[in-house]
């Protein structure tokens, strides 16, 4: 009778010998037939295990050995993940695992694979230090391989690359605290660059960025030169870390400080933060107020007496701002505030006034109130107290305002002024002083007096102080140095009203370069009077009503054209915008009238033409145009002979123009393709704007042809629902053949993607995408 030491003896040979594998099947028949069956059992069971642990484990290994050579890496994976579960035991197999996650190039995964076994063996009673040892070499080699190989490029990038990199997140404060968590290194570098922390803002914060954003205070204070609190939630959880900063100095750089928080008012916090670097303020924007009722006149003067190096202030909410305080005037009788936003539901004339004689030196006062009392008085107080006023702009909110087109970020509606017109107005003043200079000086009385009539530059006025008895003398005071005129004109009943209206006309305003008068109605002839009145035009903004005005005023700027009178030859005019009105209700609004003028366009474009040929025309040198809220719908009516007989088609023949916007018109698709068209034949148009066109008038076809303009620069797509992804295809072939354009910015179309926008890229430099 067999035994099992016999067995026990021959089980090592059976994966080498074949003679031993017979003998051993020999073995346990017999011992079968002998009764013996717990020997069968126990030898069957230890040659299993022998033969799993050696021979399949010999045979995974040497298979995912081969498929990692020839790059198949997922079976590899899956065969060393079956050794580990045959011999989670051995060491060898977490080793080879390792290795070809190596041969891939995935050192994190091999450094897993080998912490899992450590892991294993260390929890396990019967390992042998020796397999702990050979996983701890592995291990160590591998962590040196991934230094070596791992170099942060923030690290070792030179300053002005990493800077380069951090300028893309433009400004963004939110995104500059999650770059802190990528590592180390990341958030020593970002920590000491002073440039990304220079304004910081809490918008789009949420609880654990505003906690971050206290704990690295203490680092970045003194970078920190503005500083914004989005909301009252914020300013709240922010603010004792943010006064403590403050009382250790931390913050002695900061100088503009803006918080909208109209649910918190004028509190505890709001004044200590104040009394505590009101004197290193420059800049302060304070949106605190949401009670109508709450008078905010004391707070006002709070801020000018703990504020005494302020220039620029923005201040109110929903409050009133009333005359209750004159005691205040005996604390601090004048201050140097250069720029002031008071908005509020309610103003009185003699707040106005208050402020006007406390703050003398203000240059620009930007008003915006629902309700005033004493109206009638606001433009005399202007032309009184605002010695050195040179801008004055009165609910500016409610002004149509042309639509700047920003390639990347859009500019504060505040910066009302542009560059050009400053240049300009740095011109008339040295043109001034040099005509001064010839005439004999008088006593200084007369100087101040002087200064207040021949010193205004901008004045935007909307409906609330709409009052022509005393806003026509504030304009007969200023006319010479009035650069910017924006205000409305419709009739009011009454006889004063004539004859304000008449005298309005006569006013000479001889350094005038843009004119912008809104909701023209029946007063078309005073309109026509003040562009004749104007020697230096550059832009006009026309807004009209009823279409029996703009036929008035357009046929007169045609006529002007043709027989140029002697007082406004200087005329170039380079900017025409051309809107329609009803009411209250401006063309970007739904439920406006458009208006039918296309008649009068034709008349007016093909008196451009004549003169461009004459070269003795004021439009001669018209380069950008804006329509909007108007109707061309019945351009077949007017049985035109040439091809191009509808106004936007010659509108767009004309050599000198560069810019056209059309914005919310009423447009048959075959208008559309005559303007494409000729806008091809042309060949000078260097930006387009279509937007919130009606459906169907604009589609991929449309899109197609003014992408097939060669000049074209800059595309703006606004509000058309009808395009699709189908169009962008076409842009970018396009663009590859002619390279031309360089800016597309598309806005509420619904059925442009990013996926559709991705063709385009390395084909246009700056693509914009904001789908609502």
């Amino acid at each position: 009778m067999p035994d099992g030491n016999y067995q026990d003896n021959h089980i090592s040979n059976l994966l080498t010998s074949n003679d031993a594998w017979i003998h051993f099947l020999e073995e346990n028949e017999h011992a079968t037939k002998q009764g013996h069956h717990h020997l069968v059992i126990d030898a069957s069971c230890r040659a299993l295990e022998s033969f799993i642990e050696s021979r399949l484990l010999t045979l995974y290994q040497s298979r995912a050995m081969a498929y990692g050579k020839i790059g198949q890496f997922e079976k590899a994976i899956s065969d060393v993940q079956t050794m580990i579960q045959l011999g989670p035991q051995q060491p060898h197999n977490y080793i080879f695992a390792s290795e070809i996650y190596m041969m891939q190039g995935k050192m994190i995964q091999a450094m897993d694979i080998l912490n899992k076994g450590l892991l294993l063996f260390s929890s396990s009673m019967t390992t042998t230090t020796t397999a702990t040892h050979l996983l701890r070499l592995k291990l160590q080699g591998i962590k040196e391989q991934f230094k070596e190989r791992h170099v942060d490029f923030i690290k070792s990038a030179p300053t002005e690359i990493m800077m380069q990199i951090l300028n893309s997140f433009q400004d963004n404060t939110s995104d500059f605290l999650e770059l802190l968590n990528v590592s180390k290194v990341w958030r020593d570098r970002i920590l000491g660059c002073s440039r990304i922390w220079t304004r910081v803002t809490t918008q789009s914060l949420d609880v654990q960025k505003l906690d971050l954003l206290c704990k690295i205070m203490p680092k970045i204070g003194a970078f920190i030169k503005e500083m914004k609190y989005a909301s009252g939630y914020s300013y709240t959880r922010v603010y004792p870390n943010f006064l403590q900063q403050m009382k250790k100095q931390h913050l002695s750089n900061l100088t503009s400080l803006t918080i909208t928080a109209r649910s918190i008012g004028f509190d505890e916090p709001i004044y200590k933060t104040i009394q505590t670097i009101g004197l290193q303020l420059v800049t302060l924007n304070l949106i605190l107020f949401d009670d109508e009722d709450k008078d905010m006149m004391p707070y006002f003067l709070t801020i000018l007496e703990q504020c005494p190096n302020i220039l620029n202030l923005k201040y109110g909410g929903s409050g009133m701002f009333t005359d209750d305080e004159d005691d205040y005037l005996k604390i601090r009788p004048y201050h140097g505030l250069d720029k002031l936003f008071l908005q509020c539901s309610y103003l009185s004339h003699g707040a106005l006034e208050l402020v006007l004689r406390k703050c003398i030196r203000i240059r620009r006062l930007d008003l915006s109130a629902e309700v005033v009392e004493g109206g009638t008085d606001i433009c005399k107080s202007i032309q009184e107290y605002g010695i050195n006023l040179d801008a004055f702009c009165f609910n500016a909110d409610d002004i149509p305002y042309r639509q700047e087109l920003s390639l990347i970020k859009q500019e504060e509606k505040e910066n009302y002024s542009k560059e050009c017109d400053i240049v300009l107005l740095q011109q008339q003043r040295q043109d001034q002083q040099s005509n001064s200079s010839d005439s004999t000086t008088e006593s200084s009385s007369s100087t101040t007096i002087a200064q207040n009539q021949y010193h205004l530059s901008y004045l935007r006025v909307a409906d609330e102080i709409y009052w022509l008895p005393t806003l026509v003398p504030l304009l007969s005071s200023h006319c010479k140095t009035l650069v910017e005129l924006d205000m409305p004109l419709r009739v009011l009943p009454g006889a004063e009203f004539s004859q304000q209206i008449r005298a309005l006309g006569q006013i000479s305003l001889p350094s005038l370069r843009k004119l912008s008068i809104r909701e023209i109605q029946r007063t078309h002839r005073t309109v026509t009077e003040m562009i004749h009145q104007s020697n230096k035009l550059k832009t006009l903004c026309l807004s009209f009503t009823n279409e029996e005005s703009a036929q008035y005023v357009l046929n007169s700027l045609a006529l002007s054209l043709e027989q140029p009178q002697e007082q406004n030859k200087n005329n170039t005019i380079e900017e025409l915008q051309i809107m329609g009105c009803n009411d209250k209700i401006y063309y970007y609004e739904s439920g406006s009238q458009h208006i039918l003028i296309d008649t009068t366009l034709v008349t007016l474009f093909e008196a451009c033409h004549d003169n461009y040929i004459q070269e003795t025309a004021s439009l001669l040198l018209l380069r950008t145009i804006v329509l909007a809220g108007l109707d061309f719908s019945e351009f077949s009516s007017l049985g035109r002979p040439t091809v191009y007989f509808d106004a936007l088609s010659l509108m767009a023949t004309l050599p000198t123009i560069r810019c056209i916007r059309i914005i919310q018109v009423i447009i048959l698709k075959p208008v559309l393709n005559h303007f494409a068209r000729a806008l091809q034949e042309t060949g000078v148009l260097e930006e387009l704007q279509l937007t919130n066109l009606e459906e169907g008038a604009v589609d991929d076809e449309s899109i197609k042809r003014f992408g097939s303009i060669g000049s074209l620069k800059i595309l703006s797509l606004g509000g058309l629902i009808s395009i699709t992804d189908n169009c962008l295809e076409y842009l970018g072939n396009n663009n590859n053949n002619n390279n031309s354009l360089q800016t597309l910015l598309i806005t509420d179309c619904p059925f442009i993607t990013q996926f559709g926008l991705r063709g385009l890229q390395g084909c246009v430099p700056h693509i914009v995408l904001s789908n609502n």
